[in-house]
């Protein structure tokens, strides 16, 4: 249960950080971007607790 809360926390900052870079109208590249970020930083972070 932790882990989703953790991947929903990531992905939700990923969208924040996507919508700032991006500073796009279309929602589409800061969504594939929040997804690409809150991935790798989630199995970053699974990587390193095992």
């Amino acid at each position: 249960m932790k882990g989703i809360v953790h991947r929903l926390a990531y992905f939700i900052a990923g969208l924040f950080v996507g919508g700032i870079v991006m500073q796009h109208d279309s929602l589409i590249p800061v969504v594939v971007l929040g997804g690409l970020t809150g991935a790798i930083a989630a199995w970053d972070t699974q990587r390193r607790q095992s």
